[in-house]
């Protein structure tokens, strides 16, 4: 397992975990370019984080990420606590909210949110989707915090994330 630092907003850090049997530098470089090519299949997380302390986020994972039996992957999802997917640390405890988790249209859709009390800041969170999810092998990110929104790649086989990820056939993020 290995920690892959995604983003740090105001001593928020996103750290995605993975596991990987190393890094491939040429894979990424050309993932990172083509990317596009493939985006709307990819497995989207979307997270919000509101003055007051309000967090939301919203995984949609396609079944291909799934495994072999996406509904039974799903129905083990929804039986986890909030920790198996993500932990997050502030200056205050957060407390979980009900989570809506359902597989729709062939894919995963979770929606979590948390309640950070009126803590400024976020000081980590960690999100272990690559770790719970063998099958699927990237993550496309989007982080917004009041201050600043993020948008990045995760991929299995990648040491760091990819910021400087091409949108189109021409156009990065």
């Amino acid at each position: 397992m290995r920690r892959i630092e995604g983003v740090t907003l105001l001593a928020c850090s996103l750290l995605l975990t993975a596991c990987s049997s190393g890094t491939d530098n040429g894979f990424c470089e050309v993932h990172a370019r083509d990317h596009w090519q493939h985006r709307e299949g990819a497995a989207r997380l979307e997270i919000v984080y509101e003055t007051g302390g309000a967090l939301r986020a919203r995984l949609d994972v396609p079944a291909t990420g799934l495994g072999e039996d996406p509904e039974s992957t799903v129905a083990d999802l929804r039986r986890r606590p909030l920790t198996d997917i993500m932990l997050v640390e502030g200056s205050e405890a957060c407390s979980e909210k009900p989570s809506d988790i359902a597989y729709q249209g062939g894919q995963l859709v979770a929606d979590y949110r948390l309640d950070c009390g009126e803590q400024e800041r976020l000081q980590q969170l960690t999100v272990k989707i690559l770790d719970l999810l063998p099958d699927l092998d990237e993550v496309e990110v989007e982080m917004e915090t009041p201050a600043v929104t993020k948008h990045f790649l995760v991929h299995r086989r990648c040491g760091a994330a990819l910021y400087n990820f091409a949108n189109t056939s021409g156009s990065e993020q």
